[in-house]
């Protein structure tokens, strides 16, 4: 009997935890069910990047600041920590000039390794400023 007990207790207990996820930076449990979404960037709508093809990654965003005059876009790529003040950050695309709702670019021939890209946006006007998109990463596996 008291066999049987504790084997229904591991049971659930092996059930309940497949239905949770990990936290794919710390690796701590989540047992939300809500989907986690990311903050957005003042100014900017959207950033996601994607694989294209075998050695290539595609970044799309949408900007929509209407107080402000967007002047040009950076496409920014790291394989260093991106959370590392000290990060070096390559030039990975120059898009075409503002004024659409969406922009992409094309980063082609990357190596294999973990990349970071970022969207640097230069705002013209009576205060220019820069302002930075969030960051996503990528992993790209040698073939």
């Amino acid at each position: 009997m008291k066999k049987s007990a504790v084997l229904i207790v591991v049971s659930v207990l092996l059930i309940s935890s497949a239905f949770t996820s990990k936290d794919p930076v710390s690796g701590a449990r989540d047992n939300s069910n809500t989907e986690k979404l990311r903050p957005v960037v003042a100014g900017y709508d959207f950033f996601r990047i994607h694989r294209q093809g075998r050695f290539g990654v595609t970044a799309t965003w949408g900007f929509t600041a209407t107080t402000e005059t967007v002047t040009g876009f950076v496409v920014e790529r790291t394989y260093d920590d991106p959370s590392d003040p000290y990060a070096n950050w390559e030039i990975a695309g120059l898009p075409v000039a503002p004024g659409q709702r969406s922009y992409k670019s094309t980063d082609v021939n990357v190596a294999p390794g973990f990349l970071s890209y970022r969207v640097k946006a230069f705002i013209g006007g009576a205060n220019p400023a820069t302002v930075y998109s969030g960051i996503e990463t990528i992993h790209i596996v040698a073939h």
